[in-house]
C-alpha cells in the first residue's frame, strides 16, 4: 500500500494497528524510557493539530508544518 502523506500513513496505522508500538523514547540513546502506540500518536497529532488550528487565523486550504529538532539530533 503507499501513502500519499504522513496523516494518511499514520490514520491507517492508528485503525489496523492501533495498539501496536510506534514510537520507543530511549534515554541517552539506550535505555527504554517509554513508548506510544499507533493510536496514541494519532490522537496526540490530533490534538496537536486541532489546537494549532485554533490559534491561526482562518485560512481555507492552507497547510502549516512544524517540527522541534533535539539539540542532540544527528543527521
Amino acid at each position: 500500500m503507499t501513502f500519499s502523506t504522513l496523516i494518511h500513513l499514520l490514520q491507517t496505522r492508528a485503525h489496523q494497528q492501533p495498539n501496536q508500538i510506534a514510537y520507543t523514547f530511549l534515554k541517552n540513546g539506550k535505555t527504554p524510557t517509554s513508548q506510544l502506540t499507533y493510536r496514541q500518536l494519532d490522537q496526540k497529532a490530533k490534538a496537536i493539530a486541532a489546537y494549532l488550528q485554533s490559534q491561526l487565523p482562518e485560512k481555507n486550504g492552507s497547510n502549516f508544518l512544524a517540527f522541534r529538532v533535539s539539540a542532540k539530533a544527528k543527521f
